[in-house]
């Protein structure tokens, strides 16, 4: 599997204390929309990971029967495992990709922040229009009463993003995809377009693609900005509720 530039530049020890605290700031928005604050531990090295037994990732709790949080030994493989089913349905969720990239699925991006876990990488992949890369990430549980609705209305007026709208799924769950535009002095704005499932258990699943290459740690476009998203928001949808992600 050949290796994007973007992605070899992640794997130096500075990218990934970035990425870490990418993995933080991402879960210090959501707990800023629901008026809460916590600290985030950062986890230990983790030892070689089994094989995973299958591609799909087998259902487990966000938390266990007493209300501990999952161990890290647990989290490692949950991630491990949620990245061997996003390499399974890749290809038919993103027919038109190639070279399929998933190397930032890494113990660096296991965290645990205000009484939730994270899981997250990046999918790095090319299209027609060049290198491309999906935000993934599965947390959880969350307690904090943010939904849908209030992703695209939250309380703070300033975090209300240019689009957005919400899809309610037939189990009575609901994904916000909202998107946001920015002025990058471009020909054309910076768009990013984020798909939240909230479920009924506390689980939060999130995916976020954009019309450009964001700089590692920084976000900014590493380069030009295009003229399209490369997943749809169905696609978005269809990836976020997906019930073989978990944490």
């Amino acid at each position: 599997m050949s290796v994007s530039p973007t992605a070899a530049k992640q794997r130096t020890p500075a990218a990934r204390a970035l990425r870490r605290a990418g993995t933080v700031a991402a879960a210090a928005l959501f707990t800023t929309l629901a008026g809460a604050g916590a600290l985030a531990s950062a986890a230990p090295a983790a030892p070689g990971l089994p094989a995973a037994a299958g591609a799909a990732a087998a259902a487990r709790p966000a938390a266990t029967a007493s209300g501990e949080l999952p161990t890290w030994a647990e989290l490692y493989a949950q991630q491990e495992r949620n990245r061997l089913h996003t390499e399974a349905i890749w290809p038919t969720l993103v027919p038109t990709a190639r070279h399929l990239d998933l190397s930032d699925f890494g113990d660096d991006r296991v965290g645990q922040f205000g009484g939730a876990s994270y899981l997250s990488g990046n999918v790095g992949f090319t299209d027609a229009a060049g290198q491309q890369e999906v935000y993934l990430q599965v947390s959880g549980p969350h307690r904090d009463g943010l939904t849908a609705e209030r992703i695209c209305q939250p309380d703070n007026p300033a975090n209300t993003p240019t689009r957005c709208e919400v899809r309610h799924l037939p189990d009575g769950s609901a994904v916000a995809v909202a998107e946001r535009d920015s002025d990058v002095g471009q020909d054309l704005p910076a768009t990013t377009r984020t798909a939240t499932h909230i479920r009924a258990d506390g689980t939060r699943v999130l995916a976020t693609a954009r019309n450009y290459l964001p700089i590692p740690g920084d976000g900014s476009p590493d380069g030009a900005v295009r003229s399209s998203i490369p997943l749809t928001a169905d696609q978005l949808v269809a990836l976020v509720s997906d019930p073989a992600y978990q944490v």
